[in-house]
């Protein structure tokens, strides 16, 4: 079963880099990616207020939504 799930809303975790993200962290998951393993998972995050698209493994992304309950 996958971590996450399209349309919802995570945060890269701190640690996490890349030049390309902006500093807010946050964006909407557009699609899990295939994978070899199917123990793992890779995901298209969409960064909120840009159009800008990066591919993070499931280990450097957290739920939003917990935040918000």
């Amino acid at each position: 079963m996958p971590k996450f799930k399209p349309g919802e809303l995570v945060r890269v975790l701190k640690g996490t880099h890349d030049d390309r993200m902006p500093s807010h962290r946050t964006g909407l998951v557009v699609e899990q990616l295939p994978t070899s393993k199917s123990y793992t998972k890779m995901y298209m995050i969409l960064f909120i207020g840009t159009d800008l698209e990066l591919k993070f493994h499931e280990m450097f992304l957290e739920s939003v939504d917990k935040d918000l309950t």
